[in-house]
């Protein structure tokens, strides 16, 4: 479900999304983000309301 919202060679690299994939795994010492991703301003919002959720 998750993979639909990993893009590659969309924009440079940015902090937010390390924020969010980070906190969405819930173990702060294995990130559900293991390469480099990139986000659509449009998952922003989805993205922010699985993190809070999660």
């Amino acid at each position: 479900m998750l993979a639909i919202v990993f893009m590659h060679g969309i924009k440079p690299d940015q902090i937010y999304d390390d924020f969010v994939f980070r906190s969405y795994d819930g173990k702060k010492n294995k990130p559900l983000r293991v390469q480099r991703h990139t986000v659509h301003n449009n998952d922003r919002s989805f993205l922010k309301s699985i993190s809070k959720t999660g």
